[in-house]
């Protein structure tokens, strides 16, 4: 039996599931605490859980994670130095840190050539970055309409400070010079995280006897090999929600429904309509950064299982944004600070170690997870420990633990009920999926009288890692060719040049060659070894306001290369 292993390492829980090829059915799943200060830990834990017959028939493993979302949400990262080409529109200062150089060059907006690049002031000024940096990025005005100077950077930064380096058009061919560079540098960052989860994952492996390759989970679903992600990190922000939500419709069969992810930290909400999430090609929002990095279309909130809940002396309450170890949990553990004071309780004396003297500084908090175990739809922990608790917000409300609890409880149900109003995927008739470890206990009672259907599948715990293991390789291209009346050519640009054409017709045709071979390339890259291609090309032609003549605008070649991993 041939099984493929899914993984999510997410910032609270790392998932497993063992998924059957031949059946696809999970046979059998794993779930442990994430440990960020030493990932292994945790990765062992988890598929230590799982059966060790199991795991010789191990022939492909898939990873998704939320590590490079939450890295750039968190501003962590590795010492990148930027090298720009052209000009500059921009302040440096406004992009994420980042010890920036400018080499000179310049195209215009049509990827003309504007300034030749001096090859030995390229040198001088990458020099000056050897030994400050880890990683490498570059980025030039107008070079996803001519990439030669990116290209040639590139190979400069390479010989000279000898660090991974990724250019911005090989990320993107959208325009927006500044989001380019965003997303290149952020890039930059995450090299070093990706490839530490890929190691420690694969030394796991290892361990167990597993010998077979790993794929990483992209933004928008898809699949790519393990060494292309460590050269594409960025790809893989909020790749755990796009396996969530290949999970939903994989577990619950359905073509239709606003999918809802409740993890520790946030919640995700995305819209499923005839069995397809729509993709935001204009670029994910991470972080108070906007990049061009294709991904899922998903609303994020900051509230989740294990988010905060502050009681006021006056009684207000707050859940979320901030993400704390649950009181029931850091009891059931020993976990947390010893504290001592005169004004603790006998059970407070206790529990000492979890009732910080300030609820501002303690990573140990009362959450919804807490308040599962107060009102029995979840015993796994410390109940006691969540009741004494709860005891000491009641005090500082001034009311009774039952009163304070109950409100409490519906203030976390308003949150989510509104998170998912506020999202715009909710429409009248379509079932609601709920997912995530809190989804069992927390969403019949939040959806309770909302007039929309709930679906929890079987396995909805571990939905991301399910939905990690149930994806494919697509690579699309696309080629833009338009008409220059400078050169009376047709100009056609694309990720590997910029080329002229006196027929148009002559540059379709030759463009649409070289898109197929280029997608061909990436998804072998990717780990498909024979890609099914598909292309469209459209010509978009504007008439004369009296309709007796057209005008030629732009023709737009995509095309698409998909298929399995060649290890299946």
């Amino acid at each position: 039996m041939g099984l493929i292993l899914g993984m999510d390492t997410g910032g609270t829980f790392t998932d497993a599931v063992l998924l059957d090829q031949d059946s696809r059915s999970v046979v059998e799943k794993a779930k442990a605490p994430t440990t960020k200060e030493d990932l292994c830990i945790g990765i062992r834990e988890c598929i230590g859980r799982l059966s060790e017959e199991r795991m010789r028939d191990i022939s492909l493993v898939c990873l998704s994670t939320t590590l490079a979302t939450n890295s750039i949400v968190e501003g962590k990262g590795c010492r990148v130095g930027l090298v720009i080409t052209g000009k500059t529109p921009f302040d440096a200062e406004s992009l994420p840190e980042a010890e920036t150089v400018n080499v000179g060059g310049g195209l215009d907006i049509r990827g003309r050539l504007q300034k030749d690049l001096n090859e030995e002031e390229v040198r001088e000024k990458v020099r000056a970055l050897k030994g400050k940096v880890d990683a490498a990025a570059v980025s030039g005005y107008a070079c996803v309409r001519n990439p030669e100077q990116e290209i040639a950077v590139r190979r400069i930064v390479r010989e000279e400070l000898k660090v991974p380096v990724v250019c911005a058009h090989e990320l993107t061919c959208e325009l927006g010079y500044y989001e380019r560079t965003v997303t290149v540098v952020l890039n930059a960052r995450l090299i070093p995280l990706i490839k530490t989860l890929i190691d420690d994952t694969e030394v796991c492996l290892r361990e167990r006897g597993v010998k077979a390759p790993i794929m990483m989970v992209r933004g928008d679903g898809s699949y790519m090999d393990s060494r292309y992600a460590e050269e594409r990190p960025v790809e893989t922000i909020l790749s755990g929600p796009a396996a969530s939500i290949k999970g939903a419709m994989f577990l619950s069969g359905l073509k239709d429904g606003t999918i809802i992810d409740v993890g520790g930290t946030t919640s995700d909400i995305a819209a499923l309509r005839k069995g397809k999430v729509e993709i935001s090609m204009e670029g994910a929002r991470v972080g108070g950064w906007k990049t061009r990095v294709k991904a899922i279309d998903v609303y994020t909130c900051g509230v989740g299982g294990d988010s905060r809940i502050r009681v006021s002396p006056r009684g207000e309450i707050t859940v979320g944004p901030e993400k704390v170890i649950p009181v029931s949990y850091a009891a059931f553990k020993g976990l947390g600070q010893s504290v001592e004071h005169e004004n603790l309780t006998v059970l407070e004396r206790k529990y000492r170690n979890i009732f910080g003297l300030s609820d501002e500084t303690n990573d140990i908090g009362f959450t919804p997870t807490d308040m599962a175990h107060l009102t029995g739809i979840y015993d796994a922990w410390d109940t006691e420990a969540a009741a004494e608790y709860l005891k000491k917000l009641a005090r500082r409300a001034g009311e009774d633990e039952k009163t304070l609890l109950n409100r409490l409880v519906e203030a976390f149900r308003e949150a989510v009920k509104g998170a998912l109003r506020d999202s715009g995927k909710m429409e009248k008739g379509i079932p609601v999926v709920a997912l995530g470890a809190p989804a069992e206990a927390w969403m019949p009672i939040i959806m309770k009288d909302s007039g929309s259907k709930l679906v929890i599948p079987r396995h909805s715990e571990v939905a991301n890692a399910v939905g990690a293991a149930i994806g494919e390789i697509e690579e699309v291209i696309e080629v833009l060719i338009r008409f220059d009346e400078m050169s009376n050519k047709y100009v056609s640009y694309s990720r590997w040049k910029r080329s002229e054409f006196a027929d148009l017709e002559e540059g379709k045709r030759v463009c649409l060659e070289e898109a197929k071979a280029y997608a061909r390339r990436e998804a072998e890259k990717c780990g498909c070894d024979n890609p099914e291609i598909f292309s469209e090309i459209h010509d978009e032609y504007c008439k004369s306001y009296d309709g007796t003549s057209e005008t030629f605008i732009e023709t737009v070649i995509n095309v698409v290369a998909v298929g399995p991993p060649r290890f299946l």
